[in-house]
């Protein structure tokens, strides 16, 4: 990786080789944030922080991190667990799919491996949910194990530092980074450094120095072993391509009312928003005009995709004559298992799982209509 800064552009006298990890471990020793999961080896809540801080950032994890470790706060208490408790815990988090492979991994960790994270770089792949970038991240930070990871922000900081030309996310480009991570992790074990440590420091480093705009070059710790900063042409890595747009739905979600009680759906296990709760909520042809007048509009922003959610309030016998089975509607993506009925202080107060986007309707309802006084 880095200390050894063979093929790039410029040449100049090499530092030697431990310079680079020990001046970026020296920084981080004084410029670490805290955070919960670093007063810790314990490599269940290792993991946990890991799959929660995927897509998510720091200031939003740490409560959902507290609450989940106050319910949830061993392994064996996971995997005993019912998936709609889960889920509850999870809501708002987004990325849903990351709760329920946790809750399958809890189990298979539990039911295989007696409770014990495995130390295997094979093995621990196996658990639902584990990749590359995971399964580095527990056994070099948990286990010390010289094990390389790779996220946006150790892209970005590998990239500068080797100024890697291709697209970090995809095809050569993913390869190349990861080969650089992997060389340089071995390198700082065998100079009996810490690599989980290491791990954490290149994470940090791209958090907060060496970031995707304006980079604070001038405070950064090992710049002098920077390829892109030597050139001056640090904003041009990592080489991106750019994102295709995101595709754009419209839905509507029913609020069905039945004297005080509101009609819930819940979806499918697999797929988006997997078992969770919603309004029953349908999707519209993108011109399709809105009859009766919805009473709230919401548009939410998924990674793949936009939704723009309109609510219509129905009463039930109307319901009736438009769906004369609840399962006659269509969901929106995937499939409806089961409905219920229940009042608006239960929903509101978790007792069922929501997503993001459902919670914003509803609390948008509240406001413009007396059903839910």
């Amino acid at each position: 990786m880095v200390p050894s800064m063979k093929n790039t552009p410029v040449s100049k006298k090499r530092a030697p080789v431990a310079s680079f990890p020990k001046s970026l471990l020296a920084w981080f020793a004084t410029a670490a944030r805290p955070m919960p999961w670093r007063e810790t080896r314990d490599p269940y809540r290792i993991w946990l922080s890991e799959v929660m801080l995927q897509q998510t950032q720091v200031a939003t994890v740490i409560p959902y991190y507290e609450r989940f470790l106050t319910k949830f706060p061993t392994v064996e208490k996971l995997a005993a667990a019912h998936q709609d408790d889960v889920l509850k815990l999870w809501a708002g988090l987004g990325y849903y799919s990351r709760a329920r492979n946790l809750h399958r991994g809890a189990q298979m960790i539990v039911e295989r491996f007696g409770g014990k994270m495995p130390r295997s770089p094979d093995t621990i792949r196996e658990i639902p949910g584990i990749g590359d970038y995971t399964a580095g991240a527990i056994l070099s930070i948990a286990f010390d194990l010289p094990e390389a990871l790779v996220d946006g922000n150790v892209a970005r900081v590998l990239s500068r530092l080797k100024m890697l030309e291709g697209d970090w996310r995809t095809g050569e480009g993913k390869r190349t980074v990861w080969d650089v991570a992997r060389v340089a992790v071995a390198e700082v074990h065998a100079a009996r450094l810490n690599p989980g440590d290491y791990n954490q420091a290149l994470m940090e480093l791209g958090s907060t120095v060496c970031t995707p705009r304006s980079p604070s070059c001038s405070q950064c710790p090992v710049a002098a072993f920077c390829a892109a900063t030597k050139n001056d042409v640090q904003d041009d890595y990592p080489k991106l391509k750019a994102k295709s747009v995101s595709p754009e739905w419209k839905l509507r979600a029913w609020i069905v009312r039945d004297k005080n009680k509101i009609l819930f759906a819940q979806r499918g296990q697999d797929g988006l928003f997997g078992g969770m709760w919603e309004l029953p909520t349908e999707r519209l042809e993108p011109k399709t005009s809105s009859s009766p007048k919805p009473i709230a509009r919401v548009t939410h922003v998924l990674s793949h995709r936009v939704l723009h959610v309109e609510a219509i309030e129905i009463n039930q016998p109307d319901w009736r004559k438009r769906f004369p089975k609840n399962a006659d509607l269509t969901c929106w993506s995937g499939d409806y298992t089961q409905f219920k009925w229940l009042n608006m202080d239960d929903a509101q107060s978790g007792s069922i799982a929501l997503p993001a986007v459902q919670a914003k309707i509803l609390a948008l309802c509240a406001e413009k209509t007396p059903l839910f006084d």
